[in-house]
């Protein structure tokens, strides 16, 4: 979760949403009476026409939130209310809205007092939305721009233009090499440096999949962390249009997908050795985690949001962080989510017996 833009004297708030934990703190946030503003699709029908029939209409709509709840998957919350401010040419305000609010969405909420509380669940939400840092690689046949994004900040290290990607006093594969060779050497020492989890080659044309061929030659341990899009530009333009373009979050989506699959791999096999490293179901989970025994766990996004088990979720994911748990919320409809649910929709690994 990212925090936007913030108004005190209103007591407001801008969100980004970047993760479905985000929605889970934002569920815990939420309260009768707030204020929410965000971008909305209403079905507007014509005088007279059918009450199916109708246009649907994009616009910003301000509600007072009456209930809020997750869809039957976790992937979006649902925001019902008295619409407060919308369009007056579509007379909608005074009837409910819902508002459906998902990964990548932006929302305000205004609240008549922030309470530490609420400050609280902001500040862990921000700190446990941190991204992993990924290196994005524009380039082309003159031009190389190498950026990190890291926790949602994109910088640029260097760029590399003119003779070492086009040197006319060599042949085209010697100059090739070389620039390809000097490009390896600095994504090399910028991992070397940093926690870098992938790198992301973008750029017009063939000129990236020859890089790649290039790394695959050399048995380079980069080519592991690589994946490939296409944008129509090698400088920071290039850089920005392959996130705008939604590659970040899919790359880091599959990431999260691939962590989650190696801790449930690694519970399934404890499980068929009959160890006693292991707890499942939200009790067992919970007490595992209290006592600072879960080393890893997963919980299916369907369970999040069952109000039977709200305040023990929610102190879940405080003390996942007290002690270091590694915690992910895997969504229900993927396979990783499935047998999560088949073992009550929590499991974890331990560091040591309970």
């Amino acid at each position: 979760m990212r925090v936007l833009e913030q108004d005190p004297k209103r007591g407001s708030l801008k969100l980004k949403i970047d993760t479905i934990n985000d929605l889970v703190w934002l569920y815990f946030l939420l309260e009768e009476g707030d204020v929410i503003t965000m971008r909305t699709v209403r079905r507007v029908k014509s005088e007279g026409g059918r009450p199916d029939s109708g246009e649907r209409v994009p616009m910003t709509v301000t509600i007072k939130l009456e209930k809020v709840k997750m869809d039957d998957y976790g992937q979006r919350l649902r925001m019902t209310g008295i619409v407060t401010r919308g369009p007056e040419r579509y007379g909608i305000q005074g009837k409910h809205h819902t508002l459906n609010l998902g990964v990548g969405g932006v929302v305000e909420i205004e609240k008549k007092e922030w309470s530490d509380a609420h400050v609280s669940i902001i500040k862990e939400a921000v700190e446990s939305s941190k991204r992993p840092t990924v290196v994005i690689v524009a380039l082309d046949e003159r031009n190389a721009t190498v950026a990190l994004v890291d926790n949602f900040e994109i910088k640029e290290v260097t760029s590399v233009s003119g003779e070492p990607f086009k040197d006319a006093s060599s042949s085209y594969e010697s100059a090739l090499s070389r620039s390809f060779k000097e490009l390896e050497e600095i994504l090399n020492r910028i991992i070397e440096g940093k926690d870098v989890k992938a790198i992301i080659v973008c750029g017009p044309g063939f000129f990236k999949r020859l890089f790649l061929k290039y790394l695959e030659n050399k048995g380079s341990d980069l080519l592991n962390r690589v994946h490939v899009c296409d944008t129509s530009s090698a400088t920071m333009s290039g850089v920005r249009e392959a996130i705008k373009r939604g590659v970040l979050d899919r790359v880091l989506g599959e990431l999260e997908i691939a962590r989650s699959s190696k801790i449930m791999e690694k519970f399934l096999e404890l499980v068929s050795r009959g160890s006693n490293l292991i707890s499942y179901g939200i009790d067992e989970v919970h007490r595992a985690v209290t006592y600072g025994a879960a080393e890893s766990a997963l919980i299916s996004s369907d369970l999040l949001f069952n109000k039977e088990h709200r305040e023990k979720v929610l102190d879940i994911m405080e003390k996942a962080r007290n002690y270091k748990t590694e915690l992910h919320v895997v969504k229900s409809d993927t396979e990783v989510g499935e047998a999560v649910k088949s073992f009550g929709g929590a499991v974890a690994i331990l560091r040591y017996n309970i």
